[in-house]
């Protein structure tokens, strides 16, 4: 099952100082390689089973726990997703539209 794709959305809500600025810019950067920017401070990435302790392990790196927070929700890729707005759907890298 090392291809099962999970939906992992990951928030996350960094300190508002010179130092939080420049963790909150690597933690945009490592999470635009994984998945989308749905909010300001949330990504919904669709990842396969082994990514997501790899991301949390960088994502870990990167936080300073006594003044940042970090929240990551590990789904089904079946889990179902209701929106409203402008944001649209996020679509696994398996998926062409065509």
């Amino acid at each position: 099952m090392a291809n099962r794709i999970y939906l992992v959305l990951v928030i996350y809500d960094v300190a508002a100082d010179s130092e939080g600025n420049k963790r909150r810019n690597r933690m945009v950067k490592e999470l635009e390689g994984y998945g989308q920017r749905v909010q300001y401070s949330a990504f919904e990435c669709h990842i396969t089973q082994r990514k997501p302790d790899t991301m949390i392990k960088k994502l870990r790196k990167i936080i300073d726990e006594q003044e940042d927070s970090l929240r990551i929700y590990k789904l089904s890729e079946l889990a179902p997703v209701i929106t409203f707005g402008e944001v649209g759907r996020t679509f696994p890298e398996s998926v062409i539209i065509i």
